[in-house]
């Protein structure tokens, strides 16, 4: 059972959207009786959750100001993302994709 109910969050941006989600799904809610845990409706104003933590989408502005559900905000979310590659060359590092691009600038000798 999830921690989140009867509460509702108005959305700032796509990204915002996707991890007040993300947040969501790993408290155990879920979109209506979908069993999967997959962002959608991106582009919503705002989102509801109900007592049984299901989520639902709205765009009107009025129904959300009067829902009589508990007003929240995503306070703090964990982005993970890949560290690039580095390679060293002559005794310096570099981002492996920044010498690939370098090197794909180069013009051979002879051609």
């Amino acid at each position: 059972m999830t921690m989140y109910k009867n509460i509702k969050i108005k959305i700032e941006n796509d990204q915002h959207s996707e991890n007040v989600q993300k947040t969501l799904f790993s408290a155990g809610c879920k979109w209506g009786t979908s069993p999967e845990d997959s962002v959608r409706y991106i582009g919503a104003d705002y989102i509801y959750v109900s007592s049984t933590g299901n989520i639902s989408y709205g765009v009107n502005a009025g129904i959300f100001k009067e829902s009589e559900k508990t007003e929240c905000r995503l306070v703090q979310t964990t982005i993970l993302e890949p560290v690039p590659e580095t390679v060293e060359l002559f005794g310096k590092s570099y981002y492996k994709n920044d010498v690939i691009i370098a090197i794909k600038h180069l013009n051979a000798i002879g051609h």
